[in-house]
């Protein structure tokens, strides 16, 4: 895809909660994968940090911009499909 002109981004859901740096990386952190993505997405700060210490992730933007599915819980950004929302429920 990169050869075609297209970016590879990359996020996880997975390090809102975990048990350790250590183990998070271990787990959900693949070895190969990240030399294929241009930028990764982070939930917050620590997350971003502990992603960008990676060694498979060294120098690879990281971004720590929040989780769009867990953003459209928030009161102000609800409405944002709401329209959308009821004709699928209807």
């Amino acid at each position: 895809m990169r050869t075609l002109g297209d970016d590879i981004v990359s996020w996880c859901e997975a390090s809102l909660v975990y048990i350790s740096p250590e183990h998070y990386l271990n787990r959900h952190v693949p070895t190969i994968t990240p030399r294929y993505i241009s930028r990764f997405f982070a939930w917050g700060d620590a997350d971003g940090e502990m992603i960008a210490a990676a060694p498979q992730f060294r120098g690879i933007p990281v971004e720590a911009n929040g989780n769009p599915r867990a953003d459209l819980l928030w009161p102000e950004l609800r409405d944002l499909f709401r329209e959308q929302a009821d004709e699928l429920n209807a």
